[in-house]
């Protein structure tokens, strides 16, 4: 009789055992299943910084305008040019504002039978623009030497203002109006009006 109470007291502790391991198994698993999944990273992207203006610059300019010379205090002579040339440049970013200075130079070529050579423009120019990102408006004041349509030679003040546009880091391309403003060539006032499209390099 002992050992059949022994022997049933052992299964009894068995089955118990059994019972809270089950239990336990059961309550991890559920555990684990109500766990809340952590989601993936999200990538994100790194800031788009735009290229500075800053530094330097060359390239062409090509465009056309319209030279008036004042004849007799009541006519003038028009000339409609077409322009071609070249500039030089380099600008300092100082933040939202630039500043900077140009050398351009120019050649005026007319159809008027009464030009004996083509005209020229040397301007040096200072210039104060606005960082807009990939576009830059800007406004210039300087001084300018013109060789005319006949021989004659003055200087005077050259002023206008543009806007260029960031076509890749390295390439500009832009738009410029320009005036030259002469109080006297050969003893005659001497004005010159130019729209001028602009490709730069930066270099």
């Amino acid at each position: 009789m002992k050992t059949f109470s022994k022997t049933r007291k052992t299964m009894r502790v068995a089955l118990a055992g059994s019972f809270l391991a089950s239990t336990f198994l059961a309550g991890a698993a559920m555990a684990a299943g109500d766990a809340v999944p952590v989601p993936d990273p999200v990538p994100v992207a790194p800031p788009v910084v735009s290229p500075s203006w800053d530094g330097l610059y060359a390239g062409l300019a090509f465009g056309t305008g319209e030279i008036t010379q004042d004849a007799s205090p009541t006519s003038s002579l028009t000339y409609d040019t077409d322009v071609y040339g070249a500039q030089v440049g380099y600008l300092r970013d100082l933040g939202p504002v630039l500043v900077g200075g140009e050398l351009q130079y120019v050649i005026q070529s007319t159809d008027d039978q009464a030009a004996t050579d083509d005209a020229s423009t040397l301007r040096l120019k200072g210039i104060v623009g606005y960082d807009g990102g990939r576009v830059m408006p800007f406004a210039f004041v300087g001084a300018a030497s013109v060789d005319s349509f006949f021989g004659d030679s003055g200087s005077g003040l050259t002023y206008g203002a543009g806007a260029e546009l960031r076509v890749t880091n390295r390439i500009r391309a832009g738009i410029e109006y320009v005036v030259d403003d002469l109080d006297e060539l050969d003893g005659l006032p001497y004005e010159n009006r130019e729209v001028l499209l602009r490709l730069n390099y930066e270099f």
